[in-house]
């Protein structure tokens, strides 16, 4: 959401338009910039790990596994809907 839902942890209202969520041992440094650089675009604000971080592996490969990457993608619900109205 663009701002803070009430049960969030991070409250900081200084939300960015895309959130790439990260492992440390599941995303490498180039997926990552790889990512940031497919959604960059003028005026797009894309934070790493913030508000949201982590990112989703399968409990069998978890932690044990480099070969499995993984990245999260948020996407700021003001891009693509109107929050009051829905």
């Amino acid at each position: 959401p663009a701002v803070p839902l009430p049960f969030e942890l991070d409250q900081d209202p200084d939300r960015p338009d895309i959130c790439l969520g990260t492992d440390a041992f599941h995303t490498p440094e180039r997926l990552f910039e790889q990512a940031k650089d497919r959604f960059s675009r003028p005026g797009t604000r894309i934070f790493r790990d913030k508000p949201y971080r982590g990112a989703l592996v399968p409990l069998n490969h978890y932690r044990h596994t480099p070969q499995v990457m993984a990245l999260m993608v948020e996407v700021n619900r003001s891009l693509y809907v109107d929050e009051e109205t829905g």
